[in-house]
């Protein structure tokens, strides 16, 4: 039965070595320009529904896709690693500061 899926992506960014909120840091998902936040004082974002999508679960299985998911921030070298559509998991991304 096929099943309409939502997903955004939420969480916050922080300095790696200190764990402080990293605020006014970009926040990407994929190359479309919609699927961008910015961070506020507190370091948190919310990247809005990145798409709505029709799953078929066979068995408890559904087929997902993966997306970029990058951040960067003055001052700190860019972050990026793999999304799964569907993870509702609150994201902790940890920028480095450059030398």
């Amino acid at each position: 039965m096929p099943v309409t899926v939502v997903s955004s992506v939420q969480g916050r960014v922080v300095d790696a070595a200190t764990k402080q909120p990293i605020a006014g840091a970009t926040v990407m998902l994929g190359e479309i320009a919609e699927n961008e936040a910015l961070t506020n004082r507190d370091g948190s974002f919310e990247v809005p529904a990145v798409r709505r999508w029709q799953v078929v679960t066979l068995g408890g299985d559904r087929a997902t896709r993966a997306y970029t998911l990058r951040a960067r921030a003055s001052g700190y070298d860019e972050w990026q690693r793999s999304w799964w559509e569907g993870d509702d998991r609150p994201q902790v991304i940890e920028l480095v500061r450059r030398p």
